[in-house]
């Protein structure tokens, strides 16, 4: 007698289970049944999943036992933990990426990790009765159960499991071409002069439905989930022409073109010379929040002040202001910046504009001059832009921010001393505030901020 079913996600296939411990696999194709495997000497099997990748499988038993197994069938299944409370195992899922399986028993849920089934969470849920559901966020930020007498679902932060985010599948509707963001090296105007043989070329492909691949000249880079792309190149003397292609899940294909020339070690060229540089952001004119008094004042002055006292040239100095910081405009600012910042300069970033936090995710953002209110796809995450930051390759990194809730982009503080702490790279913030509203001042009087 079968006692739960589930389908391959991406295969004809449906493994169901048994009240005498057995897995069975049908394939609907060809009308057919065969015994998967046998669980544990004939126990009653109460619970199946599958995850994503088609690759596990998990089950409990009456026994109040958990297996996982491999869905390719090469090995016996794995008992993961005997629970010694003697409270079934139920809810069982896998997180988006397979890397880790959750489930429920009774009061407490826990998490294992698939590679050595360690427990990785183990909590006790209040106020929710017996558990009825425990899930994935899809993009791995957390972890949400909830009770057959909880009025909400619960919501624990699982940022440090690094759970890869889930990639849709493909959407024939999508025609936008991924972004190529290199950062490594640093190559102005598609064109650069380096001395070495060999280089690293890092960069950043950016798709909201996810990356696929990237090549460069035809052969695969290295990439992780959230689109770093890097591959080793050897240069010969000259010239040597570039091609990178970053394709996206939908089959979207972008091309980024450069020229790396090679030279001889020059010794009397050499110069640590560094340079300053700014991308300046602010809005007043918004589409469909209320307009700001003082965010472009605030941002020109800020600028005349820096152009005139310490040393900012106005070849380095990216200016967006009101209807050109839209959400494209800004991720382009930061392109730019990425590309002409190098390893020994400074950076300014400045941002004054509205900012949103959303108490329920636990994420702050910059609000584009054209989002919609309740539009969160329209918004600039707070760990977005981090991400974007963390590209810019520069000695030292200043970021300010003038906007409500800024405070969100900083959850994290470590003090401490070093000798030589003038020859390591430095990140510094400035927020005009905390998880709050601030003010913008009366008009033509700047930002009490500012």
């Amino acid at each position: 007698m079968y006692t739960d079913i589930e389908f391959s996600k991406s295969q004809n296939l449906i493994f169901a289970i048994t009240t005498d411990g057995k897995i069975v696999k049908i394939d609907v194709n060809e009308n057919s049944k065969t015994i998967f495997q046998t669980i544990n000497g004939n126990t009653q099997l109460i619970e199946i999943t599958l995850d994503l990748q088609n690759k596990y499988y998990a089950v409990s038993d009456i026994k109040s036992n958990l297996y996982v197994g491999d869905i390719e069938g090469k090995e016996m299944a794995v008992k993961v933990q005997t629970n010694k409370a003697k409270r079934d195992f139920k809810n069982l899922t896998f997180s988006y990426d397979g890397k880790y399986l959750a489930a429920t028993n009774q009061f407490r849920f826990q998490v294992w990790n698939i590679e050595n089934y360690g427990v990785v969470a183990d909590k006790k849920v209040n106020n929710s009765g017996v558990l009825s559901s425990v899930s994935f966020d899809p993009s791995g930020k957390f972890i949400s159960v909830t009770g057959f007498e909880s009025k909400k679902a619960q919501l624990w932060n699982c940022l440090g499991l690094n759970i890869s985010p889930y990639i849709e599948y493909k959407d024939d509707k999508d025609k936008s071409p991924p972004q190529i963001v290199l950062t490594q090296p640093k190559v102005p105007k598609d064109r650069a002069t380096v001395t070495q043989e060999e280089i690293s070329l890092k960069g950043l492909a950016i798709d909201n439905k996810g990356i696929s691949e990237v090549k460069v000249n035809g052969l695969k880079a290295s990439l992780s989930a959230t689109g770093d792309f890097e591959m080793q190149m050897k240069l010969a003397i000259g010239e040597n022409n570039i091609s990178i292609e970053a394709t996206d899940i939908n089959g979207n294909t972008a091309l980024k073109k450069i020229t790396i020339i090679r030279k001889e070690f020059d010794l009397d060229a050499l110069s640590l010379e560094s340079k300053n540089h700014m991308l300046i952001i602010s809005i007043d004119k918004y589409k469909y929040w209320p307009h700001l008094n003082n965010a472009v004042y605030d941002a020109n002055s800020l600028t005349n002040v820096l152009k005139s006292k310490y040393g900012f040239d106005d070849a380095n100095v990216i200016q967006i202001q009101d209807s050109l910081a839209n959400r494209q405009g800004i991720i382009d600012g930061f392109k730019q910046l990425i590309s002409n910042a190098g390893p020994n300069d400074n950076v300014i970033v400045y941002f004054s504009g509205h900012g949103y936090f959303d108490a329920e995710l636990g994420e702050g953002y910059w609000i584009p001059v054209d989002a919609e209110k309740g539009a969160d796809g329209d918004y600039l995450p707070n760990s977005f832009m981090m991400q974007l930051m963390k590209k810019v390759n520069s000695k030292h990194i200043f970021l300010v921010a003038d906007a409500c809730f800024s405070g969100s982009l900083f959850n994290e503080s470590h003090r401490g001393y070093t000798e030589n702490v003038g020859s390591y790279k430095s990140r510094w913030g400035l927020a005009s505030g905390r998880l709050e509203y601030v003010s913008d001042g009366a008009k033509g009087e700047h930002s009490p901020f500012n």
